[in-house]
């Protein structure tokens, strides 16, 4: 297993001050399907509850994106997490082979002008995803070698 839980110890049951935020796990493998283990990046608790981590996974050896995983695993809504940057840090090749938000983790991506292109979207349902203004979305494979939209 390998998580994070952000601020306030798990075992804190004051309620005083807001809990930090869960913090970030990636992990880069030639086979991310070989890690059979669990992955968590948990705010943590207190008076206001820490906005939740981000989990992002990439096989390398295929050059073709990642998966990013945004979860809040505790009870109880979350703070928002804010994502300043994508392209570079969350997935260098601005390409999400899958995008999910679960557990009533609130995310926005805060990057106006931002395009990035997600294969498929995932998640329970439970959980808020937002963009900032002029960012595009786009189904994989939209976007041409010369980064215009065929």
């Amino acid at each position: 297993a390998v998580g994070g839980r952000g601020g306030k110890d798990a075992q804190n049951t004051i309620a005083e001050g807001g809990g930090g935020g869960g913090g970030r796990i990636s992990l880069y493998s030639d086979n991310t399907a070989a890690y059979t283990g669990t992955l968590t990046a948990t705010g943590g608790l207190g008076f206001q509850k820490g906005s939740a981590g981000t989990i992002f996974q990439t096989n390398v050896a295929a050059d073709n994106g990642g998966r990013l995983l945004v979860m809040n695993v505790d009870d109880g809504e979350s703070s928002l997490t804010t994502l300043s940057t994508i392209v570079n840090t969350v997935s260098p090749y601005g390409i999400l082979q899958e995008l999910s938000v679960t557990d009533t983790a609130h995310v926005i991506y805060k990057v106006p002008g931002l395009t990035v292109q997600v294969q498929s979207f995932a998640g329970d349902g439970t959980g808020t995803l937002l963009f900032s203004e002029n960012s595009e979305v786009l189904p994989y494979g939209a976007m041409g070698q010369s980064g215009v939209v065929d």
